[in-house]
């Protein structure tokens, strides 16, 4: 059984952990707007982010939800990445 608190790439089964995934080169990104163009009821702040697996090259998918920072103090209203999660 796989651990789901790591993002594992389906070619090779190499697993990375969140932090570890989010270091890997991105190959492509697709907003919110372009993924709720296509797909209906697609949450707000959510897009995907391709990266590339370290070991055997091939793409590797995962939805990163952006959070609004609270207002007030440094970085207020800049939006972070939250939470990641594995596209099936």
């Amino acid at each position: 059984m796989r651990d789901r608190k790591r993002i594992h790439c389906k070619k090779c089964g190499q697993a990375y952990s969140k932090i570890a995934w989010s270091l890997l080169p991105i190959v492509e990104s697709v907003g919110a707007t372009e993924v709720r163009a296509i797909v209906r009821g697609w949450p707000d702040g959510t897009s995907v982010e391709v990266r590339r697996c370290r070991r055997c090259r091939e793409s590797i998918p995962a939805m990163v939800t952006s959070a609004p920072v609270a207002s007030g103090g440094a970085g207020a209203g800049v939006a972070r990445k939250s939470r990641l999660q594995l596209v099936r």
